[in-house]
């Protein structure tokens, strides 16, 4: 039991070096626990330490309790009972050849825990006679759910059931502990703890007798299912041999409160045990006391689970009712402990007649794997029954989940104006559905809450085969007045649709769409206007004439381009020299024996300080000019021979943030970056350029290498916070 060993790794301590000489002159003794623990108050412990092979030869058990000893040895099993209370000492030796992976351990759970009892007192030696008043409280295990809901303090009760533990001080001592029941409980009892020489007896305590329950065994696990006896009282008792002293014990257990099956939240009539079938309304002449529930909610996930017991004496069997939709592709797995139980699937449409879907056997205990529910359908039933006291279980989910997060389809056709709205969607959520074959129409519905209406659009994937439809609505007649594909629409405040519609007939169709509240409508407001103009004529005339004035300097400066002389615009002989020698420079750094990086990069950045007109002048027609609005990019090849180029860029009126430049080869060889001047970060066929500032000029040198027959350029980046990319529209011929 995982419990009772959690309990015994809290209590002991194993150090890092378990393996521990006992004595200098026995060295094949070693010590696997050698711990102590500080008890504040008394509690009974029984621990157990089990060889999981033939033998251990050695084994011995050693626990020290207030300076007295208490021991144990034997090659298959030791354990000892005791009353532990200060400082309790363990110690546990067995010879080498043998270590704790060949040990099971058992210990009684003890310490602060909510779902632990200790034996208050001690218990009654024996069962009172009939007719006796008995004023020992009796033990209360009641699992605090129903089939689908569980005290919100519950949960640590509802996990793991309660431990009793108690002690019988000698052979004379005797425990008789009554259990908390009625006829149509379950009493479980999953684990008993306790030395061999104690025995447990179960008895039925009637009004006018007293008598053993033979028929109680356990399985082959040590597990008792008891079925509480009805007109009586279930009592454990405890005794042990006439030779015994202190033994401690602990009991495992849970009752299942056939009376606290049924959810009581669904609503105020939903109480007791579960029918069969599910009884939804009664009209018994308004009985209050007739059992009615709604249906449960449709499980949200596959590990939502729900379970029960039936007894022998149930002979109804129970059923559990959900919610449903039409065309939800359910897939159910039913299992019984003793695979006992029979199962049958409904489905319930709307004028409320059961369908059997299906109908399983002993043989063939569990529920259909999958179900596609028909139209109409409005909820799912699932009936158990057994002649036999059995456990039962059910899970199931929808797979693939319903449209816009709900269970099923969405509706075909449009609501009855005025009724139940379709299934209802929010804005600004990804909305996920799906079309199997033969559905080819899902409706949804939305709620404009602004008072002047609200402005939306569509955001899909157009790559699904779905047509979308915004579909605006008289708020009074219901009617269509007004449609989008998708585009921005207004809607006035009030409940409006979506139609989407299969295009083809491909199987089953996922999609996904955004309805996006672009923010509340506004009407215009058309302004008056009044022509003024002949009231300023004269104040028109003057400005024209004072703003086009400059226009003559400008004539004067450009008289010779006008006419066809010679440009103002050259450049100086000084700076065509400096230029040349730049390029001179940079195309002699190139060779091997001459190469350095200081002397390029000195060149480059000297280049990029020099008019860019000017350059492109110098170097010649580049091999490849992309020009656009943010950025102008120019490549020339440095030499016929080598596979290095330089690479101009001129930013425009915009930076270029978090900027990368990659080189690819559309056609041959893979083609790679050996090596950038300036210095920047370069990783196979991309540089990575940082930021380049508005109205910037850069110059790069790239080596490349690999053979491709072309090249390719793509400058990318953030410019205003966008993403852009500027890609020349053809390659360059390498080969």
């Amino acid at each position: 039991m995982q419990r009772t060993l959690a309990g015994l790794l809290a209590l002991l301590i194993l150090t890092t070096s378990a393996f521990i000489t006992t004595a200098q002159e026995d060295d094949e003794k070693v010590a696997l626990l050698d711990s102590s623990i500080h008890f504040e108050e008394p509690i009974p412990i029984f621990f157990q330490v089990t060889c999981m092979k033939t033998a251990c030869p050695g084994l011995a058990l050693e626990i020290v309790v207030e300076g007295e000893t208490h021991n144990s040895d034997d090659p298959h099993v030791v354990s000892l009972s005791f009353l532990a209370n200060g400082n309790v000492t363990y110690l546990l030796t067995v010879n080498q050849g043998t270590d704790e992976t060949d040990l099971s351990f058992e210990s009684t759970v003890f310490g602060d825990s909510e779902w632990s009892i200790v034996e208050d007192g001690d218990a009654l030696d024996n069962i009172p006679s009939p007719g006796i008043s008995v004023e020992q409280a009796p033990l209360d295990a009641t699992w605090p759910c129903s089939v689908s809901e569980c005290e919100s303090n519950a949960l640590p009760l509802s996990a793991n059931g309660f431990n009793f533990i108690g002690s019988l001080d000698n052979s004379s001592d005797k425990d008789s502990i009554e259990l908390t029941g009625q006829s149509g409980d379950v009493i479980v009892l999953n684990h008993i703890l306790l030395p061999s020489e104690l025995e447990i007896e179960f008895w039925l305590r009637t009004d006018d007798q007293l008598s053993l329950m033979n028929n109680v065994n356990p399985d082959s696990l040590g597990r008792f299912y008891i079925e509480y006896p009805e007109g009586g009282e279930l009592w454990l008792r405890l005794k042990q041999d006439s030779s015994s002293g202190f033994a401690a014990y602990q009991i495992h257990l849970i009752r299942y409160a056939s009376m606290s099956e049924t959810p009581t939240s669904l609503n105020e009539k939903c109480h007791g045990e579960l029918p069969n079938p599910w009884a939804w309304e009664y009209t018994f002449d308004n009985d209050a006391d007739a059992w009615s529930c709604n249906p449960l909610n449709f499980p949200e996930s596959e590990s939502e689970i729900f379970t029960g017991w039936i007894t022998e004496g149930d002979s109804e069997g129970d059923a559990l009712r959900f919610d449903a939709a039409p065309r939800m592709s359910i897939e159910i797995n039913c299992t019984s402990e003793f695979n006992t139980v029979e199962f049958n699937v409904f489905i319930f449409q709307t004028d409320n007649t059961p369908l059997n879907v299906g109908n399983s056997t002993i043989e063939n205990s569990g529920c259909p794997e999958s179900i596609l529910t028909p139209e109409g359908t409005t909820s799912i039933e699932i009936r158990m029954m057994t002649e036999h006291l059995d456990k039962w279980s059910i899970q199931m989910h929808e797979w693939p989940l319903g449209d816009a997060g709900g269970i099923g389809d969405a509706p075909d056709s449009m609501w009855e104006w005025g009724g139940e709205v379709s299934r209802v969607i929010m804005f600004d959520d990804t909305i996920y559905a799906s079309m199997v074959s033969g559905d080819f129409v899902d409706v949804f519905s939305f709620e404009v809450l602004e008072e002047n209406g609200s402005r939306l659009h569509l955001e899909r994937d157009s790559s699904e085969p779905v047509h979308y439809q915004i579909l605006v609505l008289d708020q009074i007649t219901g009617m269509i007045v007004n449609t989008s594909e998708g585009m921005q629409i207004d809607a006035p405040f009030g409940t409006h649709a979506l139609r989407v519609e299969r295009i083809g007939n491909q199987g089953e169709i996922p999609y996904s769409f955004t309805l996006v509240n672009d923010g509340e409508s506004s009407s215009p407001v058309q302004p008056v206007f009044i022509d003024q103009s002949s009231l300023f004529k004269n104040y028109y005339i003057f400005v024209g004439v004072f703003l086009l004035s400059p226009i003559a300097i400008v004539i004067f400066w450009n008289r010779r381009n006008l006419m066809g002389g010679a440009s103002d615009i050259q450049f100086e002989q000084h700076e065509r020299r400096r230029l040349s020698r730049l390029r001179e420079r940079i195309t002699e750094m190139l060779e091997p024996k001459t190469a350095d990086k200081g002397v390029i990069e000195s060149a480059l950045h000297q280049l990029g300080d020099s008019p860019w007109t000017a350059v492109i002048e110098d170097w010649g027609e580049p091999i490849i000019r992309h020009n656009t609005v943010q950025v102008e990019i120019c490549v020339w090849k440095v030499k016929q021979d080598a596979a290095t180029m330089l690479i101009g860029v001129k930013v425009a009126n915009s930076a270029w943030d978090m900027a990368a430049m990659r080189v690819h080869a559309p056609e041959g060889a893979r083609v790679s970056i050996s090596d950038v001047s300036p210095k920047h970060m370069f990783h196979d066929e991309e540089v990575f350029l940082d930021s380049l500032k508005a109205g910037s000029r850069t110059f790069l040198l790239l080596t490349l290498e690999g053979n491709p027959t072309s090249i390719g350029f793509q400058l990318s980046g953030l410019v205003d916070g966008e993403p852009l990319a500027a890609v020349p529209n053809r390659a360059i011929n390498w080969s």
